[in-house]
């Protein structure tokens, strides 16, 4: 860089540093002459407006339940407004002076914005709000604030106390009525029918003969009462027996008994075919039928079974009577009433059993075939004719003979 260029440089640079050196005295003189500004418009105001009326003595505030009261005194008669800040426009939150010695002021806490706010020490609840005196006469809105007129922060603390109170009662039981429902039980039959449910009832039967097994209930409160028939079996009196149905109202067998049917509430029956057991004449029908009351608008309970029984057989062999008491569950039935347990009712009936002879006639040339077979039918005919024919032969033959020599 030549000396020339140095030179004008540093001639720039200490241009700059008195530009920046009277920028900052021109600041300072600025701010001090703002500041003595105002001062002298306080003083000047102050001596200028002369304040014609005063406040002395205590604010008394009231703090109710619901309302905020403030009242001020005055040197002269109080002429001016008095208003909840922020709602000048309200006319529940000002109140105009009417001439006498004091301002007066009292507004319901939840319309003119009072803050609620909650405290911990001490427990209770603090409502603040700002009141404003304005000395100047106004008798409408708008409303000016000058400086003359004073405001007070208000603070309202509501304390919480916790107090026992005890007191005793002596409260007598309910008078309870009696009243007693006597419910004649139902009268229940084990039947069994020939020509489906309203055949004839029979004592005998022959194998295979098609009956109808009749469960039935009388009671003049049909509607009262319903019915589950269970725990069924067939023995012959002398300690043979098979279980039909199972505690639930289910068959074990269906060859010997299905599942049965419900036509009626105290009503139940079911097709079968007549069985026995060999070498007996007689069957023993043993049944249970649980009977509970019936809720009023409900409909009786119904065992619903499931089709994976054995059929065949009877009960399984080495099951406990009665079969699947407690080991299988095949249904799904509530027997017992809601006003209490069911009644069960035992039933049973005897019938007797036949069996037809077929007769079978053959020719005596299909039955007497060979003679390879001792002492059987066909050998004694054949003896009595020999017999016969040798006794008629002895008897003829001497008697021809002396007819011929007679001659």
């Amino acid at each position: 860089m030549t000396k020339e260029k140095q030179e004008i440089f540093r001639m720039v640079l200490d241009n700059v540093e008195d530009k920046n050196s009277l920028n900052q005295a021109n600041s300072i003189f600025t701010f001090i002459m703002h500041s003595l500004f105002q001062i002298l418009l306080v003083i000047i105001n102050t001596y200028s407006i002369p304040i014609d009326n005063s406040l002395f003595g205590d604010v008394q505030v009231e703090c109710d339940s619901r309302t905020i009261s403030i009242q001020i005194k005055t040197e002269k008669p109080f002429v001016g407004t008095i208003f909840v800040k922020d709602f000048a426009s309200e006319p529940i939150c000002v109140s105009r002076g009417t001439g006498r010695l004091s301002a007066f002021l009292e507004f319901e806490i939840g319309l003119c914005g009072a803050l609620r706010q909650r405290i911990l020490n001490p427990k209770g609840t603090v409502v603040r709000t700002i009141i404003t005196i304005s000395f100047h006469v106004q008798t409408t809105e708008p409303y000016f604030v000058t400086k003359i007129d004073r405001s007070y922060n208000l603070l309202c603390l509501y304390k919480e106390i916790e107090t026992t109170v005890n007191n005793n009662i002596e409260v007598d039981e309910i008078s309870t009525a009696r009243v007693n429902e006597n419910l004649t039980m139902p009268d229940c039959t084990y039947q069994i029918l020939v020509g489906g449910p309203f055949g004839e009832p029979v004592r005998f039967g022959l194998i295979g003969q098609q009956v109808y097994h009749q469960w039935k209930c009388d009671n003049d409160n049909e509607d009262s009462f319903c019915m589950v028939v269970h725990t069924c079996s067939a023995d012959d009196g002398k300690g043979e027996h098979a279980f039909l149905l199972d505690s639930n109202g289910c068959s074990i067998d269906k060859f010997l008994l299905s599942n049965l049917e419900y036509p009626g509430n105290l009503l139940a029956g079911q097709e079968a075919h007549v069985y026995k057991f060999a070498d007996r004449d007689a069957l023993f029908f043993q049944c249970q039928i649980s009977i509970t009351v019936k809720e009023p608008g409900e409909e009786c309970a119904r065992p619903i079974c499931s089709d994976t029984r054995p059929e065949g057989g009877g009960a399984p062999v080495g099951s406990p009577p009665p079969y699947g008491l407690s080991q299988k569950k095949h249904a799904s039935l509530s027997t017992r009433s809601k006003r209490g347990s069911a009644q069960i009712v035992d039933v049973r009936t005897r019938f007797s059993v036949g069996h037809q002879i077929s007769s079978v006639i053959q020719s005596s040339q299909d039955t007497c075939v060979s003679m390879s077979t001792v002492f059987t039918p066909c050998l004694f005919i054949y003896l009595l004719i020999i017999m016969f024919t040798f006794v008629i032969t002895a008897v003829l033959l001497p008697t021809s003979g002396e007819s011929g020599s007679m001659t």
